[in-house]
C-alpha cells in the first residue's frame, strides 16, 4: 500500500516587521528621561506611549504665502511640477543646513566645491558669507527645542553669542523672508526662554543664489503679534486635522537571501 503523500510545509515568514514613520520632520515624542527627540529617533516598541508634539513648522506652515507664492505656483504646467520643484529646494535646503551645522561644529572642516551642485553651492557660500558677517560664538547648534503648553517642538539651527547678547539664528535657502518665517524663530526664541535659556535678539540668514552667492540678514526683536500669530497656528491645527498623528509604513528590519 503506498504512503499517502506529505504536504510540504509553509514556508514561515520570519521576518521581522516593524512600523516606522513616513515622514520624520513633523513630530516629535519626550522620552522617560524628559529629552524631546524627533518621533523617528524614539524607540519603535514604546513610541505610542510617549507624549506627541507637532512640529513648530507644521503649525506655521499654515500661514498663507501671499500674492507673489500664489502666482509663482500658477505659473507651473501642473501642481505636480510645483510640488517636484518644492521637494528639490526642500533637499537643496537639507544639504546646506548639514554643511554649515558641520563647518560650525567642526572649524576645521573643509567642504569640497565638487560634492555639491551648482545651486547648492551658491546657497551654502552665501549662507557662509552671511553668517561670517554676523560673527556669533557658538553656544549650541541645531537643538530641539519644546513648549509642554501647546505641545509643539522644533529643530532650531543655531543659538550664538553676538557681543553680549544672546541670538537665536535660522538659516533660510526660500525666496525671501516671509511671516512664517519670522513666527516660526520668535517661537524658537520663546521656547528656549521657558526651558530657562536668555534669548535678546531673533536673527533670520537667508541665502540667494540668482546672480551668485549673496545673502539677506533679517534682525528683530520679539513681537507679540507673532506670538498671537502662533497661537492663532496651533488653534487652526487643532480644528482642521483634530485627529491628525504621524503617518507610519511597515518594513522588515532584516533581509536575507536564505528567505527568497
Amino acid at each position: 500500500m503506498t504512503p499517502p503523500k506529505r504536504k510540504p510545509k509553509a514556508k514561515k515568514n520570519v521576518l521581522e516587521l516593524i512600523n516606522i514613520p513616513k515622514v520624520d520632520a513633523h513630530w516629535y515624542v519626550k522620552l522617560d528621561d524628559g529629552t524631546v527627540v524627533p518621533y523617528n529617533k524614539a524607540p519603535h516598541d514604546v513610541r505610542d506611549d510617549l507624549p506627541l508634539y507637532k512640529s513648530v513648522t507644521t503649525c506655521t506652515g499654515l500661514i498663507p504665502k501671499g500674492y507673489a507664492y500664489d502666482k509663482w505656483l500658477g505659473d507651473f504646467a501642473s501642481y505636480a511640477l510645483a510640488m517636484e520643484y518644492t521637494g528639490r529646494a526642500a533637499t537643496r535646503g537639507s544639504a546646506v543646513h548639514d554643511a554649515m551645522e558641520h563647518m560650525v561644529l567642526h572649524p576645521g572642516t573643509k567642504l569640497e566645491r565638487n560634492q555639491y551642485t551648482d545651486e547648492q553651492w551658491d546657497h551654502l557660500w552665501g549662507m557662509f558669507r552671511g553668517l561670517q558677517s554676523v560673527k556669533p560664538k557658538n553656544i549650541w547648534v541645531e537643538n530641539v527645542l519644546h513648549d509642554d503648553d501647546d505641545m509643539t517642538a522644533g529643530m532650531a539651527d543655531y543659538f550664538g553669542k553676538v557681543g553680549k547678547e544672546n541670538w537665536m539664528i535660522d538659516y533660510k535657502t526660500s525666496k525671501g523672508i516671509q511671516l512664517s518665517h519670522l513666527v516660526q524663530v520668535q517661537k524658537y526664541g520663546r521656547m528656549a526662554q521657558k526651558m530657562g535659556m536668555t534669548v535678546d535678539k531673533l536673527c533670520i540668514i537667508r541665502s540667494t543664489a540668482k546672480g551668485g552667492a549673496g545673502f539677506e540678514i533679517k534682525i528683530f526683536d520679539f513681537d507679540e503679534k507673532y506670538d498671537d500669530a502662533y497661537a492663532a497656528c496651533v488653534l487652526f491645527h487643532k480644528l482642521m486635522y483634530p485627529k491628525a498623528k504621524p503617518k507610519m509604513k511597515e518594513v522588515p528590519t532584516f533581509l536575507s537571501g536564505d528567505l527568497l
